[in-house]
Formats: C-alpha cells, sequence, structure tokens
C-alpha cells in the first residue's frame, strides 16, 4: 500500500523530507519521494523547493535487473504482502520466476560478501545454502549500507571456488552471480530478491544479518527504472 503524501500549505511554509529520495518525476510537476524506510508518497513540485543536497538524494536506479528478460518473468510474490512464515509478518522480497534464461545477475556493482545459508528457522526453513549476500558498497558511501540478496539458488562454481579462497567475490553489474533454483523453504524455481538499506554493516551472522529489524526491507521494484 502506497503512503500518499496530502498536505494543505501556507505561503512560505518549508516541508523537509529526510533521508529520502526523489524516484520519479512525472513531467506534469508531481514527483514520488521514497524514504530510507521504504515509505512512498507524491506530491506536487509547485508546492515545495526540492534542495538536492544534504540528505536528500538525487535519482538512483540499478543499471541491471536479475534477469535478462525481465519482461517475460512472472512475479509471483510481491513485496510488502502479508506471510505467516516471516518473522516480520510481510514478505521481505520480491519473488520472480523465470522459465527461460535462469541466469541470475548482480543488479550493480559491489560484493559479495556471504554465500550460505540465510535466515534459518528450522530444518529446510530459510533460504538455502548458497544464498547470497551483495554489499553495493558504492553507493551512498558517506553513510549508508545498501545490500542485495538472492536467495532459493544455486552458485557458478567459479564464484564459489573465489569466495572460499578470499572469502568475498568483487562483482560488476551483470556479472552471472547465480541461477535460479528451490533451495530452502521453496515451493518451486524462483529468485527471491531482496534489497536492505541500513546505518549498520552486515553482521557477519547469517541468523540475524541485519541490525534495524524489519524497516531496513525496500521495495526492491522501485530501484529498477522499468
Amino acid at each position: 500500500t502506497e503512503t500518499v503524501v496530502r498536505r494543505t500549505m501556507s505561503a512560505g511554509e518549508r516541508f523537509y523530507v529526510y533521508d529520502g529520495k526523489i524516484i520519479y518525476e512525472d513531467g506534469n510537476n508531481w514527483i514520488e519521494i521514497i524514504t530510507e524506510r521504504g515509505d512512498r508518497g507524491w506530491i506536487s513540485s509547485n508546492l515545495v523547493t526540492i534542495e538536492r543536497a544534504g540528505s536528500v538524494y538525487e535519482p538512483y536506479y540499478f543499471p541491471v535487473k536479475p534477469f535478462r528478460n525481465m519482461h517475460e518473468i512472472y512475479d509471483s510474490n510481491a513485496f510488502g504482502k502479508y506471510v505467516s512464515y516471516q518473522s516480520c509478518g510481510f514478505h521481505t522480497g520480491f519473488d520472480y520466476v523465470e522459465y527461460n534464461d535462469i541466469s541470475i545477475r548482480a543488479v550493480d556493482d559491489g560484493r559479495i560478501i556471504h554465500i550460505g545459508p540465510l535466515h534459518l528457522s528450522g530444518p529446510n526453513v530459510g533460504r538455502g545454502d548458497t544464498s547470497i549476500v551483495l554489499w553495493h558498497n558504492q553507493l551512498y558511501p558517506e553513510h549508508k549500507y545498501i545490500y542485495t540478496t538472492i536467495a532459493h539458488n544455486t552458485v557458478p562454481e567459479s564464484i564459489l571456488a573465489a569466495y572460499r579462497k578470499n572469502g568475498y567475490v568483487d562483482v560488476k553489474a551483470g556479472d552471472v552471480i547465480a541461477y535460479q533454483a528451490s533451495k530452502g523453504y521453496s515451493t518451486g524455481d524462483h529468485l527471491h530478491f531482496e534489497l536492505i538499506q541500513t546505518d549498520k554493516p552486515y553482521t557477519g551472522d547469517w541468523t540475524s544479518p541485519w541490525i534495524g529489524g524489519c524497516a531496513v526491507y525496500l521495495d526492491p521494484e522501485v530501484w529498477f527504472k522499468w
């Protein structure tokens, strides 16, 4: 459910949006804003003066989508949907099903910092044993940590070998880093894709990877320029 910004403003009144960014400008004096918590809303640019500085960011989109032909995929489970099997009570990622090219690509430059289980809460409950945490260290380096995660997947042997040797793997946008599969708590082949934005780095503990609770998860769909 979108949060719609509705506010009557007086002449000369200032309205600040902190820790957010403009994600869309429709060309008709309306802008869409997303905050660091994932709240989204629209406001008329006639009512505000946008100061593109401080903690308000220019529009940013991931340059690459996780599957090469995203228009051919099936969206099986959207972000934010109520689910009983996740501790947050909502679906923390977006599920995609690809029926042709099952190669999963890095959506932006970054560093793979974890390959292994993720969020295991019981036998065979979780993301499988080769889930990926990818740190996009070039985004907002001044004070934000941006991560994407890939789950239920398998991993190319070359990626696994490099990770076992170095403890990390540096990748570029578009590199194939995984393949769609059905590992862990899954009823069929699909990609569970998450976007995390947080003030604290990955904890190193795959059973509790993020500090900040459920607020760290953002809707990944709004970060792709469709």
